[in-house]
């Protein structure tokens, strides 16, 4: 249920194929294989050591391409990520950005397409800070990076999605529905990209994506079908048991309360509080926005018990929040 993890959350055949494929060292490749099952059982703190133990190798200058060992510092910064540490997932990236940039012999294709990555990964991390300008610069790093490389597997690549995504999001952040967030949601969502599978993934992600700026933009009429396309592509790809699955599901949930469709609504939003309930750690912030939503529903739709439910889930979440911030 976690983007882009390798080799966690991939297909039996691309986890044995995976490190060997993104340039993963030889002794590196058992730490990684141990990321996956601890990931699956929620246990964050267990999956953030193979990563550690990976950084710990750092490049001897005579390997065939030194700057492979810095993808596990592009992968512990997503996990970073994933739990809402921003400050120890941007000491990551730097990290990895540096050491990057110190063991390149000479310019290459995959080093570029990594200092793409790395820029992505930074931006959404300043995003997620309120760190708007930040955000764009490097973001905007990434966007050349893949528009104009002359290489068409990063032009056509799918985290070229991702990066497209990130700028709308931060050009909605400063105006809710902007003309500028429009257009990149529409290029990602116009455009193929190269990549069976998690091509079609990243693709429902700029659906799910263009249905919340059209619901910033106050047409959720014209939200609805990029909506319910995101869901049931992604149900599809990856199952219902996926988080990518579960923001679709509340984007859409949203779509339906604002048309007054609450029963439907309150499926989708239950249906995404399981997954981000299991995957997610309590303090998680897409938790307190759908326990937010189901009390809406659930009092729209007069449920006074379930009400009474979730608002102690509510309380619970608050607490689990306030102590995860007293320790930022």
């Amino acid at each position: 249920g976690f983007p882009y993890f390798c080799p966690a959350f991939r297909s039996a055949v691309a986890q044995r194929r995976c490190p060997q494929e993104w340039g993963w060292a030889p002794e590196l490749v058992p730490a990684a294989r141990r990321v996956e099952p601890v990931l699956v059982q929620g246990d964050f703190r267990e999956a953030e050591q193979p990563y550690l133990e990976a950084i710990s190798f750092l490049p001897d200058g005579e390997q065939e391409d030194p700057d492979s060992l810095v993808l596990p510092h592009l992968n512990l910064a997503k996990l970073y990520i994933l739990e809402e540490r921003f400050a120890e997932a941007e000491a990551a990236l730097k990290e990895g950005i540096a050491t990057s940039t110190s063991a390149a012999r000479e310019p290459s294709v995959l080093h570029e397409f990594r200092t793409a990555l790395f820029s992505q990964s930074l931006g959404w991390t300043y995003f997620h800070q309120g760190r708007y300008d930040e955000a764009r610069e490097v973001g905007r790093t990434a966007f050349h990076k893949f528009r104009e490389s002359e290489d068409s597997r990063l032009r056509y690549s799918v985290h070229f999605i991702d990066t497209l995504v990130l700028l709308a999001r931060i050009e909605d952040a400063g105006q809710p529905g902007s003309a500028a967030g429009r257009r990149y949601l529409e290029t990602a969502v116009g455009r193929g990209f190269s990549g069976a599978g998690l091509g079609d993934v990243y693709h429902a992600v700029a659906q799910y994506e263009f249905a919340r700026h059209h619901v910033l933009a106050g047409n959720d009429v014209a939200a609805e079908p990029y909506a319910r396309i995101a869901v049931r592509t992604l149900l599809w790809e990856t199952g219902n048991d996926n988080l990518y699955t579960a923001r679709a599901r509340m984007i859409l949930a949203r779509v339906l309360q604002l048309q007054s469709q609450d029963e439907e609504a309150l499926d989708h939003a239950n249906s995404a509080f399981a997954t981000q309930w299991s995957y997610l750690p309590p303090y998680h912030s897409e938790i307190g926005e759908t326990l937010a939503l189901m009390a809406e529903l659930y009092e729209a739709l007069g449920d006074k018990e379930n009400l009474r439910a979730t608002r102690i889930l509510i309380e619970d979440h608050r607490k689990a929040r306030a102590a995860f911030e007293a320790t930022r």
